[in-house]
């Protein structure tokens, strides 16, 4: 061993460095559940969006296919 290596293993035992990495991936594994939990919510909330944003399209599409238009699009019409 080098004399870096001793004096870390003389200042930091074994069983604290082990304690602290496992404290610290258990820390890591409960925060990536709540981001992929946030970012699983909102990606719900975006397709949601989309989702509504092309019925309604399609719903304006038809209702002009049916002969409505609004009134300011149609030719001639005043305001």
């Amino acid at each position: 061993m080098t004399s870096s290596t001793a004096q870390f293993n003389q200042a930091h035992p074994a069983p604290a460095v082990a304690t602290a990495f496992a404290a610290g991936v258990l820390l890591g594994w409960l925060i990536a559940g709540k981001m992929k939990t946030g970012l699983s919510a909102r990606g719900a909330r975006w397709q949601r969006k989309v989702t509504e944003a092309k019925a309604h399209r399609r719903a304006i599409s038809r209702w002009e296919g049916e002969g409505g238009a609004i009134p300011s699009s149609q030719k001639g019409s005043r305001r």
